[in-house]
């Protein structure tokens, strides 16, 4: 079993509805067929840094389909 992750960047999120958060602007990229049992803060740091280049300090949140946004 294999799941997809959204990563959003350059951009924000902000306030939408006074409830929900939306993103505003910037770029999205999904990737898929991702192996849940080797998911980790290290492998979104690794797509991070050698699909973006980014090298540089870094600030991750999740969330699930339907749960909050949970900041790591």
């Amino acid at each position: 079993m294999s799941f997809s992750v959204a990563f959003f960047h350059m951009e924000k999120f902000e306030s939408f509805r006074g409830r929900f958060l939306r993103y505003n602007g910037g770029e999205e990229h999904v990737f898929h067929g991702l192996d849940p049992d080797r998911w980790s803060y290290f492998e979104a740091l690794s797509i991070l840094k050698e699909e973006f280049k980014y090298d540089g300090a870094m600030k991750l949140w999740w969330k699930l389909k339907r749960g909050w946004m949970i900041g790591i």
